[in-house]
């Protein structure tokens, strides 16, 4: 059997022959080194070194048994001194223990996230949002290190909370997704956590009466307007088009001659409008003497359009609180199909599908006539 090779450190004869102030290494393991120095009053001192991808670095392990044994206390054989690198080594590899990451800090963090790209009055909504739903979070619950939360506490807690199942449901939307926000910034939690928690149950409810306006209520609806906004109201009558789709047109979106509204910002995607020679004569009106990318329908002050501006001119001009915006495009869908044009057109036309007009609508569409199948000839 080949014999083991010994260090030279090992015996203290080997160690005695070194110069006094010199110190000597020995490799004991993968990137890991046993240092020996001799210090001027003549016993040695043990140390330790291990390479890092930074450069080296260095502990002091304890005296030598150069003068006297070791008695497992306070200095140290060649063996101990080999045992106690590696216990130190083996503790500076260990990673840093993470800081403590809690609830509170997945909130402030999802905030940020959120309001990084966005201009300062949506920030602050989005603030406010978060400081409304934290009011229904304890203390003892936002305290809580991501790490150690649990399925099961999470549904106790959401399924505690004394608001309607549907504020529930959106109250524990926010919180998925301010864990799942903590997790990618910060790989803290468990995404199982979160994700397994059972659906809320939300009773289901009749669904609210359409409210489609009258021609009555039309035209006090526009005689209470502003002019700015009376236009941007006539507009949603003759075409039926949402507001953000007539808030974004351009006069150069007009085509006069053709008769049609080239729409290009829409949620259900570009598509052109079809209109009729009353609402061609009013979109001449509302672009001439426009330049050709200024928008269609502006504020008294020259503002475009913004979002949810319509809500207070809405509620500043009826007293009817069914009556929305919104309610426009029904009255101007009902009356187009009550009028016999094809739902498919009208559909085309509004950016919707004739399943939603005939559930909504069904009773403007007039019946199919089951003899029109009668012209087609029978085979003899």
């Amino acid at each position: 059997m080949a014999k083991t090779k010994r260090s030279p450190l090992e015996h203290r004869t080997n160690r005695e022959k070194l110069p006094r102030g010199e110190r000597a290494w020995v490799a004991t393991g993968d990137g890991l080194a046993l240092g020996y120095r001799r210090t001027a009053k003549g016993f040695g001192m043990w140390q330790a070194r291990r390479w890092t991808p930074t450069g080296y670095t260095f502990a002091t392990l304890g005296e030598a048994d150069d003068l006297r044994e070791s008695d497992g206390g306070g200095v140290l054989t060649y063996f101990q001194a080999v045992e106690r690198a590696r216990n130190w080594a083996a503790d500076a590899a260990k990673p840093p223990p993470r800081p403590r990451y809690d609830v509170l800090a997945a909130f402030e963090d999802y905030a940020r996230t959120k309001t990084a790209n966005l201009p300062d009055p949506r920030s602050a909504t989005v603030w406010r949002d978060l400081r409304t739903m934290a009011k229904h979070l304890s203390g003892e619950f936002l305290a809580r290190d991501i790490d150690t939360l649990t399925t099961a506490e999470v549904e106790r807690w959401r399924d505690a909370l004394a608001v309607k199942p549907a504020t529930k449901r959106r109250i524990y939307t926010v919180l998925a997704a301010a864990l799942s926000n903590a997790h990618r910034l910060h790989r803290v939690g468990n995404p199982d956590t979160w994700r397994l928690v059972e659906p809320v149950k939300i009773p289901k409810a009749r669904r609210a009466r359409l409210f489609i306006p009258t021609e009555k209520e039309i035209a006090a609806l526009l005689k209470a307007c502003e002019p700015d906004f009376a236009a941007l109201v006539r507009a949603a009558v003759i075409t039926g088009m949402r507001y953000g789709e007539l808030a974004a047109l351009e006069v150069e979106d007009f085509d006069a001659r053709k008769g049609v509204l080239a729409l290009r910002v829409s949620k259900t995607g570009e598509r052109e409008v079809v209109l009729s020679s009353a609402a061609v004569t009013f979109f001449a009106a509302q672009t001439k003497g426009k330049l050709l990318r200024a928008r269609i329908f502006a504020t008294a002050e020259g503002e475009h359009w913004g979002p949810s501006m319509q809500h207070r001119r809405m509620r500043a001009a009826t007293s009817l609180r069914a009556f929305v915006f919104y309610s426009l495009r029904h009255y101007a869908l009902s009356r187009q199909l009550a009028a016999g044009i094809p739902s498919a057109l009208v559909a085309k036309n509004a950016g919707t599908s004739e399943a939603m007009l005939r559930a909504h609508y069904h009773k403007f569409i007039a019946e199919e006539d089951r003899t029109l199948f009668d012209r087609v000839p029978a085979i003899a």
